[in-house]
This record gives C-alpha cells, sequence and structure tokens, in this order.
C-alpha cells in the first residue's frame, strides 16, 4: 500500500495538473480574444525570424564559452548540441518567412516549432549564466506569444 502513496507520484500528479490548468487558461485566453490589434500574424512572424537570430546567436555562445572555458567533457556532444540549435534556428527562420506569406503549408510547422521552442526554452532558464536566463525567457515569451497568435480564430481562419 504504501508504494501507491510515493511522493514520485504525487509530484508528477500534481505536475500534470498544472499543465492541465495551463493548457485550460490558454483556451480562456485565445477564445476570449475579440480583437486583433495586439495579435497580428506579421508581429508574430517578425518575432519568430528574430528568435530564429537569436537562436542562432545561443549556439555561437554555447560554441565560444564551451571553447574558451575548456569545460568540454565530450566534443561529440557540443557539436550535436550546436548543430540541432542551428538547425532549430534555420528552421525557425524558414518557417517565419513562410509564415509571413500567409503559406497555409506552414502553419502548422509555425505551431509546432513554437511548442518544440517552449520545451527547449525552459531549461536554458534554470542555467547558471545570467545571459543564458535572459535569452531563455525572451524566447520563451516570444514563442508563447507567437502560438497565441497562431491559435486565435481569427488569424486561424486565414490559413484554413
Amino acid at each position: 500500500m504504501k508504494k501507491f502513496f510515493q511522493i514520485q507520484w504525487a509530484a508528477a500528479l500534481t505536475f500534470a495538473e498544472g499543465i492541465a490548468l495551463f493548457c485550460f487558461a490558454g483556451f480562456v485566453l485565445i477564445s476570449s480574444v475579440k480583437s486583433q490589434k495586439y495579435f497580428q500574424i506579421q508581429w508574430a512572424a517578425a518575432l519568430t525570424f528574430a528568435e530564429g537570430i537569436a537562436l542562432f546567436c545561443f549556439a555561437g555562445f554555447v560554441l565560444i564559452s564551451s571553447v574558451k572555458s575548456q569545460s568540454i567533457e565530450s566534443w561529440e556532444t557540443l557539436i550535436a548540441e550546436v548543430f540541432l540549435y542551428l538547425l532549430l534556428a534555420g528552421s525557425v527562420i524558414y518557417i517565419s518567412r513562410g509564415i509571413s506569406n500567409f503559406r497555409k503549408r506552414f502553419f502548422t510547422p509555425f505551431l509546432l516549432i513554437q511548442l518544440f521552442i517552449v520545451i527547449i526554452g525552459l531549461p536554458l532558464l534554470q542555467d547558471d549564466q545570467r545571459l543564458t536566463q535572459v535569452l531563455g525567457s525572451l524566447v520563451v515569451l516570444i514563442a508563447l506569444y507567437a502560438l497565441i497568435t497562431g491559435l486565435i480564430p481569427v488569424n486561424r481562419k486565414k490559413f484554413l
């Protein structure tokens, strides 16, 4: 009986409950937005382009700071991490160009890439370096703004 009441299960359920509440709050926010004044696709595309540039710069920062501090445990891991950040930055820039031209095929990748950026950006907020925390918070806020903008019914209808 003791196995069913472990702290890990309670933490996992609390986390799932928090995610559910966050999703519900997001749904209420998205469904209640009637005006398109602050949530325009062109703004989201421009901010997403800047987000891609920031991710590109962050990849360079990771590479330079790792080489400079000589704290490299494995070169393969460092190269893979930098390559993945560069790949993400390139895809974000490419998708932002497509979404700014209202191309239908870029809508779903636009929303998915914003979710990926939120997932990638959250661990950046917990880093020891202040610059990484600032870049992480900036990227997460832009991704959340772009995600909300894309999910607003007025904007979503432009791609259907």
